[in-house]
């Protein structure tokens, strides 16, 4: 149980960055005038050459966040079958 809560905190954690980086990347896109512009800052705020970049890689973060969710997702509902069918087995066993 404690490498699920692990891997749904570090899910959510990688959520949450790529989200940001989904919303300063559009920002950069849509906030500059020119070409020039949006390499300065993506290069500044994010050490990327264009805002491209950047969108690139938080589509790729939020892949990975979502896998690693459901992943744990996966775990948890796993364990708390596993408990049930544990306590189902102590009743039979009472009768």
């Amino acid at each position: 149980m404690f490498f699920t809560k692990v891997g749904r905190f570090i899910a959510w954690l990688i959520f949450i960055s790529a989200l940001i980086k989904f919303v300063a990347g559009y920002g950069i896109l849509f906030g500059t005038e020119t070409m020039e512009d949006n390499r300065n800052a993506a290069r500044q705020l994010f050490n990327e050459p264009n805002s491209g970049s950047i969108l690139d890689e938080a589509a790729y973060s939020l892949f990975i966040a979502i896998a690693l969710g459901i992943a744990a997702e996966i775990s948890r509902n796993v364990h708390k079958l596993l408990l049930v069918d544990e306590n189902e087995e102590d009743i039979d066993e009472d009768v």
